[in-house]
């Protein structure tokens, strides 16, 4: 099930941030999208009352920016973060978006696989952007 991310989650969802990445957002950082009602188009994905995955994106303007998306390693492979992208595409549409924007390293493939089935196309790049020296793919759908 999915839902409309609040601050009660916040303590789920910094679990599964840490344990997904290097260099995970804070507790500070999340609450304020939860904050950003107006904003925010940020999901968590349920499973028993439990969160097990999230995605967090921003509106601006025209266009929707997926800023963070992760899900609990023992769920991953599953299916949560199609579903929660998914949604998301299906909210901005809703709302009159013209794309959707992300950028993703280029070490996570799985994410970059997942993102070209579903439409994105790569539209640039950052070398050595991330702390690991690797690259951003700037990836767009268009809506």
């Amino acid at each position: 099930m999915i839902n409309a991310f609040t601050n009660e989650h916040l303590d789920q969802i910094v679990e599964i941030e840490k344990t997904n990445f290097e260099n995970p957002w804070s507790s500070k950082q999340f609450y304020i999208y939860s904050m950003q009602l107006n904003i925010s188009l940020s999901y968590v994905y349920y499973q028993s009352s439990k969160v097990i995955g999230y995605l967090m994106s921003e509106i601006i303007t025209n266009e929707v920016h997926l800023h963070n998306i992760a899900v609990e390693k023992k769920y991953q492979n599953n299916r949560v973060g199609l579903k929660l992208i998914r949604h998301l595409i299906k909210r901005s549409q809703l709302l009159n978006k013209q794309k959707i924007c992300l950028e993703v390293s280029s070490a996570n493939v799985p994410a970059l696989n997942l993102y070209h089935y579903l439409g994105f196309s790569v539209v640039g790049k950052r070398k050595g952007y991330y702390n690991n020296n690797k690259d951003a793919i700037l990836m767009d759908l268009i809506l």
